[in-house]
């Protein structure tokens, strides 16, 4: 067991409550604590950790970077100013939010007895700010890498290109935690077909392992399961379309909580 996430249970467990009950109100998603982010960040990190102890390389694939070196009620949220970064005071970082990026790589650094040479964690989003502070957040760890992505049109393009610069052809773990919930006529028409893109080009480029895992992000985040009227999207958030797309193509769901992780 990390280390790590073990210290920041506590924080995952309320960030995860926060995403799911939208402070403290009642809301159709009702959070437990085994719906908290930490048992699916330990799933990752079990399955990465079993390989590594084997000699064998891994590779992590992270679409939509962390954002804000500090959470919401806090000042300097999503301000690129480094005087808002203290990797020290770990209860005022971005919880809510997950922060994979930093708490994944910190927890796989800190794993004494493994090869850190043969991890390969690639971080890639459209927003040049939010690339900065994962950049920051993760610059003294040597296997991270952060790219910053152009497109014409960024919601349904972004992350075709990147998809190549994998260190081999597939990847042991696909983090999707692309784009956010506006309302429901911009998950209709944006976020929902980006997601079931990135869905589509996963299994057309076998871009997973064979066993590899999806890690999907805010499945049941409480923004859409309490203003749409369509109950797919109220029950699956911004993967909708993404989800029922890769049952269909024989994924199954091995973690149902706040985030979904599937694997065939």
């Amino acid at each position: 067991m990390s280390k790590v996430l073990e210290e920041f249970k506590v924080f995952l467990d309320e960030g995860t409550q926060a995403s799911m009950e939208g402070g403290g109100k009642t809301y159709p998603h009702v959070y437990t604590e085994s719906q908290s982010r930490f048992y699916s960040f330990k799933m990752v990190y079990d399955h990465l950790i079993k390989k590594l102890k084997s000699g064998e390389r891994v590779s992590i694939l992270e679409l939509g970077t962390s954002r804000s070196f500090k959470a919401g009620p806090h000042e300097g949220c999503g301000s690129t100013d480094l005087k808002y970064w203290d990797p020290n005071h770990h209860e005022e970082w971005d919880w809510s939010a997950g922060i994979f990026t930093i708490t994944l790589s910190k927890a796989l650094q800190e794993t004494v007895d493994i090869d850190h040479s043969l991890i390969e964690f690639v971080t890639i989003d459209w927003s040049r700010d939010s690339c900065y502070i994962s950049w920051v957040m993760t610059r003294s760890y040597e296997f991270v890498k952060v790219f910053h992505c152009e497109s014409e049109d960024a919601l349904r393009d972004t992350f075709i290109r990147p998809f190549s610069w994998g260190p081999s052809p597939a990847w042991d773990v696909i983090y999707m935690d692309t784009a956010d919930f506006k309302d429901e006529q911009h998950m209709l028409d944006n976020v929902g077909p980006l997601h079931l893109r990135e869905a589509q080009l996963i299994v057309e480029k076998n871009l997973l392992t064979s066993k590899g895992i999806i890690l999907i992000d805010d499945v049941k985040n409480s923004a859409p399961s309490t203003t749409s009227t369509l109950p797919n999207i109220a029950g699956l958030g911004k993967s909708f379309l993404s989800i029922p797309y890769l049952k269909e193509q024989g994924f199954k769901t091995i973690y149902e909580g706040y985030q979904f992780v599937m694997s065939r």
